[in-house]
């Protein structure tokens, strides 16, 4: 219908037959490294048609590309790794966070918390609860904290669906206290959230990028990592970092992070230096030098 000379899929869900000239962007390949059935709600049956379907479209795409955009250089390594082309045809343009702080002005936070039943002091996740977040994990070693510090609270903001059910059944069922799920928030009401916490928690095992720890940054908080290589590489020398398969590591970066007052202030001000690293405009800029080389 239309005679175009380029096509960008911002996503790989590229049509099979699509045969004009295209470039796409992978974000990660998230369903090669957690393809289990725990991470669906689909009877094992159709996952495995599902998982099948992402195989052959993922792979189709990454080939017949002519080129691909990768968010970070973890994630053309993880592209390079698994699929045969050349490394050339992969250019890495990062992300950047936007929508926070800039974009809102400052609001009386405690009529904000108060709105999502939110109490300080708190420590912060924000995202979804897909098993690969390593959520479980995360609730267990802030128990062990907590029952040093009763007054502290851990809340996990992101949508409720089928993960967060299952996390706030775990909770439950093991009379985990002093943890809250805020549910969905809202970007401008988010801004808050973020700015009156103590610190943000981010005990992911796989990303592709990983943005809310560079919103935490940019509200002004210091942030904790688990170190898996992707997210050392997007928030650099910023945040601390620990083994997100170790309770007692998790445990233990947030009991520092909340009481170490010269860490906290050494993480916040090295976490505004880093957020300055990333800028749509520069992004794109080298995504435009990509079209006009393809």
């Amino acid at each position: 219908k239309y005679n175009l000379d380029l096509v960008h899929f911002p996503h790989f869900n590229v049509p099979l037959f699509y045969r004009k000239k295209f470039i796409v962007t992978i974000h990660d390949l998230i369903l090669l490294h957690f393809p289990t059935v725990r991470g669906t709600t689909l009877n094992p049956l159709f996952y495995w048609l599902k998982f099948m379907a992402y195989k052959i479209v993922i792979g189709s795409a990454i080939k017949r590309a002519n080129g691909v955009i990768a968010v970070s250089n973890f994630t053309k390594k993880d592209i390079l790794k698994h699929y045969k082309i050349p490394e050339e045809k992969i250019a890495v343009t990062y992300e950047a966070c936007s929508r926070l702080s800039a974009n809102y002005p400052p609001k009386k936070g405690d009529r904000i918390l108060e709105k999502y039943g939110i109490m300080k002091p708190y420590i912060l996740y924000v995202g979804n609860a897909y098993p690969h977040k390593n959520l479980e994990k995360l609730v267990l070693a802030f128990v062990r904290i907590a029952e040093k510090n009763p007054q502290l609270h851990l809340t996990l903001v992101g949508k409720e669906d089928y993960f967060y059910k299952i996390l706030k059944n775990f909770v439950w069922n093991n009379k985990l206290k002093n943890i809250i799920f805020s549910g969905h928030i809202s970007d401008e009401d988010l801004n808050e959230i973020y700015r009156n916490s103590e610190m943000y928690i981010f005990p992911s095992l796989y990303e592709g990028f990983g943005l809310p720890p560079l919103e935490a940054m940019a509200s002004g908080i210091p942030v904790a990592a688990s170190n898996h290589e992707c997210i050392r590489e997007v928030l650099g020398n910023a945040a601390y970092y620990f083994d997100g398969l170790e309770i007692e590591e998790l445990a233990s970066a947030m009991a520092k992070i909340t009481t170490d007052e010269n860490l906290r202030k050494d993480l916040i001000a090295k976490g505004y230096g880093q957020v300055k690293k990333y800028d749509w405009k520069k992004t794109a800029e080298q995504t435009l030098e990509i079209y006009q080389k393809d």
